[in-house]
């Protein structure tokens, strides 16, 4: 996501594959598995929840078939709840695909190992001069009502200057996934990559967001597309996006001394094509 020319998602004349019989198990970020899931976005553009997301979820085999090699595995978390990132390379056909996970979820198990994820995005990691090539991803159906925190994300994008603030200051457990390979940024890197990009980023049409389980809506999520236009001009590339925020009081257990309009910033951000 360096440049115009960068982007993900998985249809197009190009790169026109039917990724309905891929075996996605073991597509998960997370020392454990990061089920059950309550919400999944595919590739593809596919909105994955419901009956439909039983359906799949029973299909990947909660994440422990063989078939898929995991890499890179990295986790975030406060003690309500956590964010992850992880690569694996699945077979698609006679071709090995490498698909990009990110997630967030409730932590839970003994000593809080394990993740269950509310929400996560696949995505298939492109080579820059491939992802011109891609067609913009489908607008989400429908927008779901957003808290603070999504107020908080569409005026933190809009300028590199602003990107940089937007970021948990501090925090060495910050995730940024670009678009091609290999564009996994972790900690003060996160942070500082996603300003450098020189684009001004804006939410466009529908959105899908929530807050984790037990979280006491101190952590969120949200599933949008978003238009990256160059700060120096040029055409202006759409992406599937999916960013998690954490209030700045989520620590605070006592619920009345926290703020009504809490403050709220960028722990992970995820852009596909």
């Amino acid at each position: 996501m360096r440049c115009v020319l960068l982007a993900l998602l998985l249809a197009s004349t190009a790169y026109a594959e039917d990724f309905s019989a891929v075996d996605f198990a073991g597509v998960t970020c997370g020392a454990d598995d990061t089920s059950p899931r309550d919400i999944v976005v595919l590739p593809d553009g596919k909105v994955v929840e419901g009956k439909q997301l039983l359906a799949w979820t029973d299909s990947v085999g909660m994440g422990e078939a063989a078939k898929a090699k995991r890499s890179k595995v990295f986790e975030g978390s406060t003690w309500r709840g956590g964010w992850c990132v992880g690569e694996s390379t699945v077979k698609a056909g006679k071709k090995s695909v490498t698909f990009v996970v990110t997630g967030a979820g409730e932590l839970t198990g003994h000593g809080g190992d394990q993740l269950v994820g509310a929400a996560q995005l696949v995505s298939r990691a492109v080579p820059d001069k491939d992802a011109a090539k891609l067609p913009p991803p489908p607008k989400l159906a429908g927008k779901d009502d957003g808290g603070a925190w999504v107020k908080a994300l569409s005026a933190g994008l809009a300028t590199p200057e602003t990107q940089a603030k937007l970021w948990a200051a501090k925090r060495t457990d910050l995730v940024l996934v670009g678009s091609a390979p290999g564009e996994v940024f972790k900690g003060a890197a996160a942070a500082t990559t996603l300003p450098k990009w020189k684009l001004k980023l804006a939410l466009d049409g529908g959105l899908r967001t929530g807050t984790v389980n037990n979280s006491r809506e101190a952590l969120a999520y949200v599933f949008s597309n978003v238009i990256a236009t160059p700060v120096k001009g040029g055409p202006s590339v759409t992406y599937r996006a999916f960013f998690v925020l954490l209030a700045d009081h989520f620590d605070e257990t006592d619920e009345d001394k926290r703020p009504e309009d809490d403050t709220w910033h960028l722990v992970l951000a995820h852009f596909s094509r």
